[in-house]
């Protein structure tokens, strides 16, 4: 008997199996699938970068420096607190300097002349304030009182006496009264060098109105005889000073000069 060769089942010899039908159609899309993954991942990536770049953050910016003289803020933090005061009080303007020099010059008993200037300032009512030049008649009207007789007082004198007329009218009132300006003139004549009128715009005793006009004339001039001639209240008074005593300083008596006075220095006699 010859031996047969066996035929082989179909299971037992190695056959390459067909592929999956069902297989074709996944492997076409893997590529589609693989594109469409790159895609994501390329527009997640754009969406982050443009994320991080919109807007520098506030850090990257450095400051910019204070401008020079500038308060740094450790010196403004260091720097005192000054509290709020009140507005200072108002205080009243001092006088003028040349009222109180002028008053200094002429001393608490002077007396009142016509030509001179005076303030009368009342404390509390100042619309009462009065400036005025004192006339020949020597007196002024003020509000409330009336006529006042001025020329002849000292300005302590005349204060005394509105603060008598003003008392009922205005309690407590406080009134002072200087003179602001002495303004007329005296004459010369005899033996001095320049006779004649001189301005007196400020108080002057009789050596300086001989100064005034030069002095005297020391080759004809006596000086122990000077005279004054002075009209008040209608009459004429005359004065006999000696200006040797005067200016050697024998005497401290000052003889003031009132406007419109007439000096005259005589002539000596004998050429001594």
């Amino acid at each position: 008997m010859s031996p047969t060769n066996p035929r082989p089942s179909q299971t037992d010899s190695p056959t390459l199996s067909a592929p999956n039908a069902h297989a074709g159609p996944w492997r076409r899309c893997l590529p589609l699938a693989f594109a469409v993954m790159l895609f994501a991942l390329f527009a997640a990536g754009c969406s982050t970068t443009s994320h991080q770049t919109a807007a520098p953050s506030p850090e990257a910016t450095p400051a910019a420096p204070p401008p020079a003289g500038s308060p740094t803020a450790a010196a403004i933090a260091a720097a005192p607190v000054t509290p709020a005061v009140a507005a200072p009080a108002v205080v009243p303007p001092a006088p003028a300097a040349g009222a109180t020099d002028l008053q200094s010059t002429l001393g608490v008993s002077y007396r009142l002349q016509e030509g001179d200037t005076i303030n009368i300032k009342f404390d509390a009512t100042t619309n009462l304030n009065t400036i005025t030049k004192l006339q020949l008649d020597g007196a002024i009207t003020l509000p409330m009182v009336g006529e006042v007789k001025v020329i002849g007082k000292t300005t302590s004198e005349l204060r005394a006496e509105l603060m008598r007329q003003y008392e009922k009218l205005l309690k407590g009132e406080e009134i002072t009264v200087s003179i602001i300006s002495v303004t007329s003139c005296v004459y010369l004549s005899g033996a001095v060098l320049r006779p004649g009128r001189i301005a007196m715009d400020r108080p002057l005793t009789l050596m300086q109105g001989i100064m005034e006009a030069g002095g005297f004339d020391h080759n004809k001039a006596k000086m122990s005889g000077v005279t004054v001639f002075r009209v008040e209240n209608g009459k004429q008074k005359i004065f006999k000073v000696d200006m040797r005593r005067v200016m050697s300083g024998k005497t401290t008596d000052v003889f003031y000069l009132k406007p419109f006075d007439t000096i005259h220095v005589p002539e000596r006699t004998f050429n001594l």
